[in-house]
């Protein structure tokens, strides 16, 4: 409803990562632990710096599943979403 775009992010394992939006404006940055979920909102398309791509369990973007890289396991991953 605000025009702005929203990423959920839930975590199976502690999980450094960086998010930008579509400006390059730092949205978050730093690790995550285990169990946590974390919303953050901004105009996209967002860019994403994950550690490890396996440490998210889901990630959706306006509801929708985002599939992430888990070839790399333990490898970071810069990803842009959608």
């Amino acid at each position: 409803p605000n025009g702005l775009d929203r990423l959920v992010f839930d975590f199976s394992a502690n999980c450094w990562l960086e998010v930008k939006d579509a400006n390059g404006r730092g949205l978050r940055q730093g690790e995550q632990p285990a169990g946590a979920t974390m919303q953050v909102d901004g105009k996209g398309p967002f860019s994403l710096k994950i550690g490890d791509a396996a440490a998210i369990s889901e990630l959706l973007l306006n509801g929708e599943a985002v599939t992430l890289p888990t070839d790399s396991p333990g490898k970071v991953v810069r990803i842009s979403a959608p």
